[in-house]
């Protein structure tokens, strides 16, 4: 690392009193805690993936990642690469905003990032149609801010090195949901069995060093 490299951002930081995941949602991606408010009710996550990792589901809007709501009001940064994000919204008869609607499956989903327990799915019988916004595109140091409600999903593209990561801040808490979205009819969670990992601070810290050499690399 050049030393005399201004960063934009300072070092990350592992928080040791958290659980920190390997296949977070999908193989290939870290989820690794960095920070927590008050009484930790809010967390800090910063979402990684190294060179050659990043599961193709998560690059493409064609990928099986499912769309969902969050138990929580929060702000991304992306810090590597480019994030998408594209909103989905409840069909309405007399709105013309939109240009496009899908029909969506509709599941429970049991578990998840929070329990380190594998996600199970269960259906519904009924479809939901949703109008799906065009996705919009946040590169390094750029953010966006999401409601709880709103339903979304991310596409992930990676740096010219095959890093990504961004950072994920909790703003506000809520009951967490449960309901999400696919329009596939899927019978389970994607890769379900080989997700969430649990990997050591230690590890954790590692992966985020390998991470900031390469974001002071690309800096300006």
């Amino acid at each position: 690392m050049n030393k005399n490299k201004k960063c934009w951002l300072k070092p990350l930081k592992a928080d040791s009193n958290f659980n920190h995941y390997y296949n977070a949602h999908f193989p290939g991606l870290y989820s690794i805690v960095v920070g927590s408010g008050k009484n930790n009710n809010c967390l800090k996550r910063v979402f990684v993936s190294k060179p050659g990792m990043l599961h193709e589901d998560l690059m493409s809007i064609a990928g099986k990642f499912l769309w969902h709501p969050h138990g929580y009001d929060f702000k991304e940064t992306t810090l590597a690469g480019v994030v998408s994000n594209i909103n989905a919204y409840e069909y309405m008869p007399d709105d013309e905003q939109y240009n496009s609607q899908t029909m969506f499956h509709v599941y429970d989903i049991m578990a998840g990032i929070d329990t380190g327990k594998l996600p199970k799915l269960k259906k519904h019988k009924n479809k939901v149609v949703f109008f799906v916004d065009s996705p919009r595109h946040y590169t390094v140091g750029s953010s966006y801010t999401l409601n709880h409600e709103i339903i979304h999903r991310v596409v992930f593209t990676p740096n010219t090195d095959g890093w990504f990561a961004c950072l994920v801040e909790e703003v506000k808490k809520y009951e967490a949901p449960i309901t999400v979205y696919s329009p596939y009819d899927i019978k389970e969670v994607p890769n379900a069995k080989n997700l969430y990992k649990p990997i050591s601070s230690k590890e954790a810290q590692l992966v985020l060093d390998e991470l900031y050499v390469n974001i002071v690399k690309h800096g300006d």
